[in-house]
């Protein structure tokens, strides 16, 4: 078992923030050791040195890794100097990628001369068990790239608020083995974790507030509920708990960020006697840019058998007047409704069959019936 890329790196970014009473006082007692490990009193540690989910076995400047079954016979040696003024490491996620760092403080006198050395080697390896290839029946390989939420973007933490740190596809590559390559890069922002005020026991992650996607031909920004209160600055509304994992926005650009498209869905509720509730889309609307800042707008709604969870009905209004704020007005007398029937017998098992569709003009007359 390796560590991943098998490569450590000093960073002394992150050795500035280790504090000067660094000590190495803590260590194991007597444990019912593995094989091979007969010095008890040299600071023998418990710690996931290989980013498994298991503890392995430190000491020395070595590990007994974890096999999940056991610990393996073959020492993996550590990113560690055998000096005798070595004072302390410690293992420690320094960096917040849910990786095992080393750290070392050493306090050097030496006639008079007082050195103080810090020293961080921050873990690059990737973490275990994650798919990276799949390969089809036709020799096609789609590789997965990962990441985590905590690493800074141009220089900015793209997830300040969130508590936890998750690992995130950041790029997903496709080989058909005939034909081009394409590639879809992914970025995450604004991670947020529930809280409900009532409770402290109705929390969970939420997600992000916004995902963007990018390929060679353009990209896509997706905007997510988060249970959290609207967010003005995309026009979110009607957030809630249930909502929670939505998309209600989502903006096409060009690699030159020249907006071509945004789609806004809005959503409903209704409780169920179950304390949840039926999160329904209700109405959509499309601005579709011409590349130069003008627009045409169409907008849909749709009403729901709430007992079902069944479209009874949806209107098309046509070509209307809207904003990014996803309001509109109908421009038109373009509009038209379709309306649904269901067939339902529980005798035959008969369930939300569509039994009848009729269609009607802006007027509201019939224009065509299928049964």
């Amino acid at each position: 078992m390796s560590f991943g890329n098998g490569e450590w790196e000093r960073n002394s970014d992150w050795e500035n923030t280790i504090p000067s009473d660094f000590n190495s006082r803590f260590y194991i007692q007597y444990w019912n050791y593995p094989s091979g490990i007969t010095n008890y009193q040299n600071k023998v540690y418990l710690a996931d040195v290989n980013g498994d989910d298991l503890n392995d076995w430190l000491y020395y400047n070595v590990a007994l890794l974890n096999t999940g079954t056991g610990w393996a016979t073959t020492t993996v040696s550590l990113p560690m100097t055998t000096d005798n003024l070595t004072k302390s490491y410690r293992l420690a996620d320094v960096d917040g990628d849910k990786q095992l760092d080393f750290v070392r403080y050493l306090y050097k006198h030496f006639f008079g001369t007082v050195t103080h050395t810090k020293e961080a080697r921050i873990n690059n390896s990737q973490k275990q068990w994650l798919l990276s290839t799949t390969t089809n029946e036709y020799g096609g390989v789609t590789s997965v790239a990962y990441d985590v939420t905590t690493k800074k973007i141009g220089g900015n933490l793209p997830n300040p608020d969130s508590p936890i740190v998750k690992y995130v596809v950041s790029n997903v590559t496709k080989d058909p083995l005939i034909g081009e390559k394409s590639t879809v890069n992914y970025k995450y922002e604004d991670a947020e974790f529930y809280f409900a005020s009532s409770s402290v026991f109705d929390r969970k992650f939420a997600g992000f507030g916004l995902v963007t996607t990018e390929t060679s031909i353009g990209k896509n920004k997706i905007y997510y509920h988060q249970g959290n209160g609207n967010d003005s600055g995309s026009y979110e509304s009607g957030d809630d708990y249930a909502k929670i994992g939505m998309p209600y926005r989502v903006e096409k650009f060009d690699l030159s960020d020249d907006l071509y498209r945004v789609v806004m869905t809005d959503y409903g509720l209704y409780s169920l006697a179950t304390s949840s509730d039926f999160v329904k889309r209700v109405g959509e609307v499309s601005l579709d840019y011409d590349g130069d800042g003008d627009h045409r707008d169409r907008a849909t709604a749709y009403t729901y058998d709430n007992s079902t969870g069944l479209v009874t009905s949806q209107t098309e209004y046509g070509e209307v007047s809207s904003g990014l704020s996803g309001s509109y007005s109908d421009t038109g007398s373009d509009k038209r409704t379709t309306e649904f029937e269901y067939a339902s017998s529980e005798a035959y098992n008969i369930l939300g069959l569509l039994s009848k569709e009729t269609l009607k003009n802006n007027s509201g007359t019939k224009v065509k019936e299928s049964k």
